[in-house]
This record gives C-alpha cells, sequence and structure tokens, in this order.
C-alpha cells in the first residue's frame, strides 16, 4: 500500500494499525518518503526522510531526506508511543 499526500512533505497520515500488508509507505511530491512495518496489524517501526528531525532525548538532527527511526510500542490504553 502506498499513501500519497499531495504535494506536502508534513508528517504521516499513515496508520497504527496495519489491514493487509506488514509494510506500507507514504509518497509525496518526490517520491517514497516513508515506510512503516507492522506486527501483528499494529504499528512497530517508523522510517522517516521526508522532513528534518531532532530526537527528543538526546537532541541528534536528522536533515531532511536522511531517514530517522522511531521504535514504536503500544501502550496498555492503546495508544502508541
Amino acid at each position: 500500500m502506498i499513501k500519497r499526500k499531495g504535494d506536502s512533505d508534513t508528517h504521516t497520515n499513515l496508520p497504527f494499525y496495519a489491514n493487509t500488508s506488514d509494510v506500507y509507505f507514504r509518497q509525496n511530491v518526490y517520491g517514497v518518503c516513508q515506510a512503516r512495518t507492522y506486527i501483528g496489524h499494529n504499528l512497530h517501526l517508523d522510517f522517516d526522510w521526508s522532513h528534518a528531525h531532532t530526537n527528543r532525548g538526546d537532541g541528534r538532527h536528522f536533515p531532511a531526506g536522511v531517514v530517522h527511526v522511531q521504535v514504536w510500542e503500544k501502550q496498555k490504553d492503546g495508544t502508541f508511543k
């Protein structure tokens, strides 16, 4: 599945829960710019290079075009962090 967000490089609109695939991709005007992997239909890893990103914890900066990876964990209340 490839989701298109139009001509914007803003953050994802990919789902937290997968329906039929273990990997979903997002495409912007420049091409594929994000991939999410799922385990048991739940979001697990997010690979994103569509925008600049700075880690909250260590302040490490990733310019647009450089992949940053986020590990997601499902919380007891059903949300992901």
